[in-house]
C-alpha cells in the first residue's frame, strides 16, 4: 500500500492486465516542476469496498481521480463516499472523460471539487501547487471551478510538444509490466474529423522518431511483452510510420516474445507499408483496422471518407498472410445505416476472415462534433455512460437488440478462433448471410448461458443439429477438425 501523501492520483483500469499510461505521464510532469504526487491503480473488477478503504487508508488531502467511459460511474459512487469519511479532502476529476465542456458535473456532482480537461501535463502540477499554497485559480489553465456559486472554465493550456516530454516510464520499473499491457503514445491527434472521436479538432503531434525509438528499446530492454501504441492512427503520416515499423521488424529477432498493437486507417495502406507488415514474425504484430461502416451515406454524415473498395485488397492480403493478428471493427448505429446495409457490411468484413470481427455500438460522446448533430439526425442515445444509441431513424430499439445478440455470438464462436471449420461450413450452408446466422447463435446460446469450451462446443452441436439437415457424424468431424487444429483433445461427448 502506498505512503501516506499530499496528493494522490487514481486510476481504475477495466482489468489487472491493463495499465493506464496518464498515471505515469502525470507523475513525472509533477516531479518535474517539484509537485508531490503518489499513484495508485485498481482494477474495475474489484470490491468497491476494497477500492474504497485502500484510498480511504493513503490519507491524501486531495485526491485526483483519472476518468474514463468505462469507471466514471464506478469514480463517482467512490467520490461520493470518500466525501462522506473525508469531508476535507479535494476531490478532482480528469481523463477523457472530462474532455471538452465537463463543467457541468460540478453542478451535478457535489462531492467534486474541481473538474480538469484536456491535457493534464500543466494544468495538473498547477492546480496541486496552488491549492497547497491558497493561491488564486484563475491561473489555473483547463480548470472548471466554482466561485461565487458560478461555473468558471479557466482558458486552454498550450498543447504538449511531446518531444520535450522525457519518456513516460522513466522513473517506473519496467519488470511490474511483465504480465500486463503497456500503453504507449508517439502521437497525440489525428488528422482525420469523424464525429464521433474525442480527437476530431485535435491536430496531429509527433514524438520525435528518435526519441520513439529510444522509448521502445527500453521498454523492450526491460522485458515488457505487449506495447500497444495508444495513437489515434498509426499510419496517419506514411513516411513515420514505415520508419517505425522498419525499427520493430529490426527488433523482432531479439525479442522474440515481444508483440506490438497499432491501431491504422485502413484508406492509409498502400504496397511498401503491406510489405514491411507482411515480413512481420508470426504473432509480433497486432492490428486493427476501423472500418465502421461500409455505407457511403452513414460514413459521410460522421465525417469520413470512402476509400473501401480501393483499399479492400490490402487488408485482404493481411488476413491472408496470417502473419498478423487483423482486428476490423464496425460500428452500429450510424446515422443512415439501417439494419439491410448494416448486414450488407457485415457479412462483406466475414467474408474476409479477420482474425477478429468487432461489432460495436455507436457512442454519443459528450464533447464530440456528433453530440452536437445527434438531435438533428434523430438519434436516441443514453445520456449517461456509455452514451450509447438506442435508436434511430433507420434502426429500431428492436434492431438494437437484435444486433446485441450478434455481438455475443460473434465474440462467444468467432472471436476466439477455436470453431474455425464449423462455422465457416456453418455459415456457408446457412445461406441468408453470417449476420443472421450469429444473431441466432449469440441469442440462442446466451439463453443457454454455457461459456466453457466444451459446453460451448456441445452447444454449437445441438444448435447446428437443430437448425440444418447435416447428421450429427458431420458436425462431430468437423469439431473434431478444429479440436485437433487447436492442439486439443477431441471430448468424448462430442464424438458421433
Amino acid at each position: 500500500m502506498a505512503a501516506k501523501t499530499e496528493n494522490l492520483l487514481i486510476g481504475i483500469n477495466t482489468r489487472y492486465t491493463h495499465t493506464n499510461p496518464a498515471l505515469a505521464i502525470l507523475s513525472l510532469a509533477c516531479r518535474r516542476r517539484a509537485v508531490s504526487l503518489s499513484t495508485v491503480e485498481f482494477s474495475v473488477n474489484m470490491p468497491f469496498s476494497e477500492i474504497l478503504r485502500d484510498i480511504y487508508l493513503m490519507g491524501a488531502k486531495r485526491l485526483v481521480f483519472s476518468c474514463y467511459i468505462w469507471n466514471i460511474e464506478l469514480v463517482r459512487r467512490l467520490s461520493q463516499s470518500l466525501k462522506a469519511v473525508m469531508p476535507e479532502a479535494v476531490i478532482v476529476w480528469g481523463g477523457s472523460e472530462m474532455y471538452g465542456e465537463s463543467g457541468h458535473w460540478l453542478a451535478e456532482e457535489t462531492s467534486v471539487d474541481y473538474i480538469l480537461t484536456g491535457e493534464g501535463e500543466i494544468a495538473l502540477p498547477a492546480l496541486l501547487t496552488a491549492l497547497a499554497a491558497e493561491t488564486d485559480l484563475a491561473k489555473v489553465p483547463n480548470l472548471f471551478w466554482c466561485k461565487d456559486g458560478q461555473i468558471i472554465a479557466n482558458p486552454p493550456a498550450p498543447l504538449v510538444d511531446l518531444s520535450q516530454e522525457p519518456f513516460i516510464y522513466e522513473e517506473t520499473d519496467l519488470k511490474m509490466f511483465k504480465h500486463k499491457i503497456v500503453y504507449y503514445e508517439s502521437s497525440r491527434g489525428c488528422p482525420f474529423g469523424c464525429y464521433f472521436c474525442l480527437s476530431a479538432k485535435e491536430p496531429p503531434r509527433y514524438r520525435e522518431l528518435a526519441l520513439v525509438k529510444q522509448d521502445i528499446l527500453k521498454m523492450a530492454a526491460g522485458g515488457v511483452k505487449q506495447i500497444k501504441f495508444i495513437d489515434r492512427t498509426f499510419n496517419a503520416d506514411l513516411k513515420r510510420a514505415k520508419e517505425i515499423l522498419r525499427f520493430l521488424l529490426e527488433l523482432a529477432p531479439s525479442y522474440p516474445e515481444l508483440n506490438f498493437h497499432l491501431e491504422i486507417e485502413p484508406s492509409l495502406l498502400n504496397e511498401e507499408i503491406v510489405g514491411l507488415l507482411c515480413r512481420a514474425p508470426k504473432g509480433f504484430l497486432q492490428m486493427e483496422a476501423g472500418v465502421q461502416s461500409l455505407n457511403i451515406e452513414a460514413l459521410k454524415a460522421i465525417g469520413r471518407h470512402n476509400l473501401w473498395q480501393k483499399h479492400k485488397h490490402f487488408l485482404q492480403r493481411l488476413i491472408e498472410a496470417d502473419n498478423i493478428h487483423v482486428h476490423l471493427d464496425l460500428i452500429a448505429g450510424l446515422p443512415f445505416e439501417d439494419m439491410t446495409s448494416f448486414a450488407a457490411g457485415f457479412n462483406e468484413l466475414y467474408a474476409m476472415q479477420p482474425h477478429y470481427l468487432q461489432l460495436g455500438f455507436l457512442k454519443i460522446l459528450p464533447g464530440t462534433v456528433l453530440a452536437k448533430a445527434a438531435k438533428d439526425f434523430g438519434l436516441i442515445w443514453q445520456k449517461q455512460p456509455p452514451y450509447q444509441v438506442l435508436a434511430t431513424p433507420w434502426l429500431s430499439y428492436a434492431d438494437i437488440c437484435e444486433l446485441m445478440w450478434t455481438e455475443y455470438g460473434i465474440e462467444q464462436y468467432y472471436n476466439g478462433g477455436f470453431f474455425k471449420h464449423t462455422l465457416a461450413d456453418a455459415v456457408l450452408g446457412y445461406g441468408v448471410g453470417a449476420l443472421q446466422f450469429y444473431t441466432r447463435l449469440g441469442k440462442a446460446s446466451y439463453e443457454s448461458g454455457k461459456l466453457n469450451l466444451e459446453s460451448k462446443a456441445l452447444f454449437l452441436l445441438e444448435f447446428l443439429m437443430t437448425e440444418f439437415a447435416e447428421p450429427k457424424d458431420h458436425w462431430c468431424r468437423l469439431l473434431s477438425n478444429d479440436y485437433t487444429e487447436n492442439g486439443q483433445k477431441f471430448p468424448k461427448a462430442l464424438q458421433a
